[in-house]
């Protein structure tokens, strides 16, 4: 049962923690039966803006895509703050454990309930999905020198929850 479809772009990093950035539901009701399962289904092609430290060294993301660990992407970093820049680029690579299915362009999470969901007839369930982006992002001197153009960063997959509220 698909409960949202089509495209929405959202900037899950522009709100604080425990916002809500935006609403992305069809008009489908969930039928009745149990579900014991949740997939999330979304664009392996993300854009990150951000800054980090390495010991006293502050650096910046540029909008340069480079290769980063183990043949990923990554964007170039920089210690000079006028290259700051939004960088996009694919991600993740690569399938990573049961969670994460790279699928062409998309990503899927996929993630069991702590209980089942059942929906009988006449009940009204919500789904909220949840993206932590704590930590969201890696900056790497993959050389250890700052500054000499092999530093960059890249994402880490965020958190993806999946809550059901009555």
């Amino acid at each position: 049962m698909r409960v949202g479809e089509g495209e929405l772009t959202f900037n899950i990093a522009s709100v604080n923690a425990g916002e809500i950035v935006g609403s992305y539901v069809s008009s489908k009701s969930i039928p009745e039966g149990v579900y014991t399962k949740d997939r999330v289904t979304v664009s392996r092609t993300i854009s990150i803006k951000s800054t980090g430290t390495i010991g006293a060294t502050t650096y910046y993301t540029t909008a340069t895509t480079v290769s980063g660990p183990d043949g990923t992407q990554a964007v170039l970093a920089s210690t000079n703050s006028s290259d700051y820049a939004e960088g996009t680029l694919k991600s993740p690579e690569t399938s990573q454990g049961e969670h994460y299915n790279v699928i062409g362009e998309y990503f899927t999470d996929t993630s069991t309930f702590s209980q089942p969901l059942v929906v009988k007839k006449g009940m009204t369930k919500k789904i909220r999905i949840k993206f932590d982006v704590t930590n969201a992002v890696t900056f790497d001197d993959t050389d250890g020198i700052s500054g000499n153009g092999n530093d960059i960063c890249y994402p880490n997959a965020p958190t993806v929850t999946v809550e059901v509220v009555d």
